[in-house]
């Protein structure tokens, strides 16, 4: 996650059901919509941060 870097299978230890303040999360959330929904491919290395 501090990379940056995609990858499939996400596990957030020690954190509950509401990953909003995780900007990976975020970031993962908002591509799978872009790509989903929109039919686009979202920007490879868009960082969001905090």
């Amino acid at each position: 996650m501090k990379a940056n870097k995609d990858f499939d299978l996400m596990i957030y230890p020690n954190m509950g059901h509401v990953l909003d303040k995780n900007p990976y999360f975020v970031r993962q959330r908002w591509d799978y919509f872009v790509r989903h929904l929109l039919g686009m491919e979202p920007p490879k290395s868009y960082l969001i941060t905090k």
